[in-house]
């Protein structure tokens, strides 16, 4: 199944290209920073030399370089890059009236009602011709991951509740049921994904549906980011989710000193322990060290014929090794450094809530880690989100409480955070029960409604044993050969996600009771099968690296496949900055 997985950046590279080959003659290409990653992933320089760009730069602000007389823009559909794209034009047409200049804007991923508006207002309409470029999902992580790399996508639905690119994750799940075939079977999870789901049956009849009868995927899971908060909240344990909550991955590269960008994809030692438990990471570098080391000393003591194939066949190899490893360590001293003194501390915490043990003795961390000002702002946010989320909300007292300590510890330009942490659910006010909002006439009525939803479990709980998301471990885990796919959050929780495709996968769960485990949920299929052993997971609002860790064990356990979609990468500090 994932062998046609490199057809997908072919079709993205087509697209590109031939809408630079519609701009005719020598032109720069003036990239958004956040782009250049991504559009590595599809097309190198030569492919656009080819095409007679002469010179590529980045959009720095309002510092525009290029002289050009053809001047092609290509960025994230963002107002305002846009309209520092409209000064830019106005002030070379102030300059000189008569230029001759072109401009064209390529917009990732779609044209917006909003961008053509703004062209139009800022008096740039007639001078900008205006392309949108919706590349198909770029494979990152060796394949591992197939994502829109749409950053803010999480930020524009979720907490703006702009649906305005939700068609683009439609598009993109159409194009690979063409290429893969239509599961038989597709489960909706979320308000967003039956949205996605209904637009996906539109493109089937105006743009046409696969011609092959089978399919490569079984079944097709479309989930909502907001079905599991606690897989982005909680601090994971591998390798690769520790190098993006502290460096922060970007389509495959990673920046670990400052400008040097390490590629992470076909690496031979990265491949080796990015799924590793943290803990016997740094072992395994120190053994490979040894090894290298052991080559190099034997390679002293060589014949001179040897010597010759040893720098035929070998030593490039070894120099690449010796230079991965030398990165690989160097991420780990400045992970260590970060997390180090805390992460178990907060591992412990984490576990501590999630088992439901004393809120007040987690609030008094809390308020420490506030008050020690030792720990990164965003991880003490995350532990009041994660409070809030297993407690079913806190109390009116403790909210303010908890929420006036940040705020006067960090500034008051971190208020609007908790309205969107509110709206989010993520952390939210109980709704309680009050005296004074009740009158004596209907006291007892009140009483008798709220008594019995006194011992009923939290929608958080209630979804942990239905799901049976916390393991019962009778010995401690193994995290360094794992069994058990919670050994990705240290043995404390499953992703909710990972283990409903465990469930359908061993038939402890029927593909038509998943309504019942999850509200809002939806079943569609076309056969009656019920092995179900390829799976095609799709993330409306991001996966974290810590399920794809999840999902990869689940791989190698059972012998199933699973193909992970989504619209970006995400982890628990994306949420809290979007929440900005």
């Amino acid at each position: 199944m994932k062998s046609k997985i490199p057809v997908l950046s072919l079709l993205s590279r087509e697209k590109l290209t031939n809408i630079l080959s519609k701009i005719p003659g020598k032109k720069d290409l003036i990239i958004d920073p956040k782009i250049i990653k991504p559009l590595e992933n599809i097309v190198g320089i030569s492919v656009l030399r080819s095409l007679d760009v002469d010179k590529v730069y980045k959009i720095q602000g309002s510092n525009i370089l290029s002289t050009k007389d053809t001047r092609v823009f290509l960025i994230y559909t963002d107002l305002v890059l846009v309209k520092h794209i409209c000064d830019h034009i106005n002030a070379e047409v102030s300059k000189n009236e008569k230029s001759r200049t072109s401009f064209y804007l390529i917009l990732v991923p779609r044209k917006l009602f909003s961008v053509m508006q703004l062209l139009e207002e800022e008096g740039v309409y007639e001078r900008v011709t205006v392309f949108s470029l919706h590349w198909e999902l770029i494979p990152l992580d060796n394949n591992s991951i197939l994502s829109l790399e749409m950053k803010n996508f999480f930020s524009y639905l979720f907490v703006n509740g702009d649906q305005s690119f939700l068609p683009v994750a439609a598009k993109s799940i159409w194009s690979t049921f063409f290429l893969w075939g239509n599961p038989c079977t597709r489960i909706c999870i979320g308000n967003h994904s039956q949205s996605v789901s209904k637009m996906i049956n539109t493109y089937f009849e105006e743009l046409g549906r696969p011609q092959r009868n089978n399919s490569d995927i079984d079944c097709c899971i479309i989930v909502d980011r907001d079905v599991d908060y606690m897989s982005t909240l909680l601090t994971p344990a591998t390798y690769t989710s520790l190098l993006d909550e502290v460096f922060r991955i970007q389509s495959g590269f990673v920046e670990i000193n400052d400008g040097l960008m390490i590629p992470l994809n076909n690496q031979d030692i990265y491949l080796q322990i990015r799924n590793r438990h943290f803990s016997h990471v740094t072992s395994f570098l120190k053994d490979k060290a040894r090894t290298i080391q052991g080559e190099y000393e034997k390679s002293q003591k060589m014949k001179l014929e040897e010597i010759k194939q040893y720098v035929k066949k070998d030593l490039v190899n070894i120099t690449e090794q010796k230079k991965s490893l030398s990165h690989h360590i160097s991420a780990c001293e400045i992970i260590v450094k970060k997390l180090g003194e805390h992460f178990e501390k907060f591992v412990a915490t984490e576990e501590g809530m999630l088992e439901n043990a004393s809120k007040y003795e987690t609030i008094n961390f809390i308020e420490d880690c506030i008050a020690m000002d030792n720990v990164d702002k965003f991880s003490i946010l995350r532990l009041m989100c994660l409070l809030s989320i297993t407690q079913n909300g806190l109390t009116l007292e403790e909210v303010n409480k908890l929420k006036s300590l940040f705020i006067n510890a960090y500034g008051y330009n971190y208020l609007p955070i908790f309205y969107n942490l509110e709206k989010l659910g993520l952390f939210t006010i109980q709704q309680a029960f009050t005296l004074s909002e009740v009158t004596a006439s209907s006291l007892a009525n009140k009483v008798a409604q709220v008594v019995p939803l006194s011992s009923k479990k939290s929608p958080f709980h209630q979804m942990v044993q239905k799901l049976k998301l916390i393991p019962n471990h009778k010995e401690p885990s193994n995290f360094k050969d794992p069994s058990d796919m919670s050994y990705v959050f240290s043995g404390s929780y499953i992703p909710a996600v990972c283990q409903l495709v465990n469930l359908l996968h061993s038939g402890e769960m029927v593909k038509d009771d998943v309504p019942k485990f999850f509200s809002n949920a939806k079943v569609q299929t076309s056969t009656d099968t019920n092995a179900l052993n390829t799976f095609f997971i799709y993330f409306i609002g991001g996966v974290t690296y810590a399920e794809v860790a999840a999902f990869q064990l689940f791989e190698k356990l059972t012998g199933c496949q699973v193909l992970i979609g989504a619209s970006n990468i995400i982890n628990g500090n994306i949420i809290c900055e979007s929440c900005l």
